[in-house]
């Protein structure tokens, strides 16, 4: 992308180069989302009868339901590489390290003896696998992490009240 990268540090806790990295990963994902989504469109299986009652109840034809559903499944892409974007982002917090993909958890910080599993929407994990990861949390802090503690991390929580005040709940 042609873009020159400010000098001025933009967050103090990650440098320009890696945020603008993290920024470009997604848009990626979603440049190849786009135009390989004619191409992608039956990677995973579409549900004919949702396509079927939305199509009568709403009134639109087939061909608009098709194209509505191209830019859902774009959407979808493009929210699961924003799970990966804030993993790297937050990995970048000084004596925070992002263990990449295929981790029980995603996220270390060896000083502090912390781990974490961050998911991007409270909405990302059904409740009876939220029992897993914190199954696993449990398991890892029992062996692995003796005497760290684990979180289990929304970043965008079920809560619609403003970030600007720290709240204990909502």
């Amino acid at each position: 992308m042609d873009y020159q990268i400010p000098k001025k540090q933009l967050l103090p806790f990650i440098i320009n180069q890696d945020l603008y990295s993290g920024v470009e990963f997604v848009l990626g994902v979603a440049r190849n989302a786009v135009n390989n989504s004619e191409k992608d469109f039956y990677k995973n299986v579409v549900d004919p009868f949702s396509a079927l009652f939305e199509v009568m109840t709403t009134g639109i034809s087939s061909a608009e339901w098709m194209k509505k559903e191209s830019a859902r499944q774009v959407q979808k892409t493009i929210q699961n590489a924003l799970g990966s974007f804030h993993q790297e982002i937050l990995g970048h917090f000084t004596g925070w390290e992002s263990l990449g993909v295929g981790n029980v958890v995603d996220l270390v910080n060896k000083d502090a003896k912390i781990i974490a599993e961050v998911k991007n929407k409270h909405n990302t994990t059904k409740g009876n696998h939220k029992v897993a990861i914190y199954d696993d949390l449990k398991k890892l802090l029992s062996t692995k992490y003796k005497g760290y503690v684990g979180y289990y991390v929304e970043v965008i929580p079920i809560c619609k009240l403003p970030y600007s005040k720290i709240l204990s709940r909502c």
